[in-house]
């Protein structure tokens, strides 16, 4: 049984020895491809925005015709995560950018409206969920692009 294993490991080393430095490359940067989890943490947020906004459309805008309005940026978020590919560079930058600008975004709106309004309610802690959703799939985003391109 102990030759069994032994011959095993010689013929996947004799496999690992066909690969060019290029093909070892390239393979690199599938296994430290994260879009995925970018995209799962994308779903997650268009899925609290869509949950809470009957509940705070009030802080956002208060008129009903422009509900729709708030409900575009939702759905851009969704087709992101949908767009979002291992192969194409500019879908990972730009999910390296959104979540940057997302995070930055939603963090400021949630230190405005408790410095407006020292409690936590629901706006304060959906906004400041959201901040953290993005900051995380910043982190993902940039570990996909500096293992594919740095």
């Amino acid at each position: 049984m102990h030759e069994d294993n032994l011959g095993a490991l010689e013929y996947q080393k004799d496999k690992l020895e066909l690969f060019t430095e290029e093909t070892r490359e390239e393979l690199s940067g599938f296994f430290h491809y994260h879009g995925g989890m970018v995209r799962k943490l994308f779903m997650f947020a268009a899925a609290i925005m869509v949950i809470t906004l009957p509940f705070i459309h009030d802080f956002l805008l208060p008129k009903p015709p422009y509900f729709a309005v708030l409900i575009l940026p939702i759905l851009g978020v969704a087709l992101f995560a949908g767009w979002t590919n291992a192969t194409q560079r500019y879908t990972i930058e730009f999910d390296l950018i959104f979540s940057i600008g997302a995070m930055i975004g939603f963090e400021y709106e949630a230190m405005l409206a408790y410095h407006t309004n020292p409690t936590i309610d629901l706006y304060f802690l959906t906004n400041h969920v959201l901040a953290l959703l993005f900051l995380f799939a910043s982190y993902y985003a940039m570990k996909t692009f500096r293992s594919r391109w740095l």
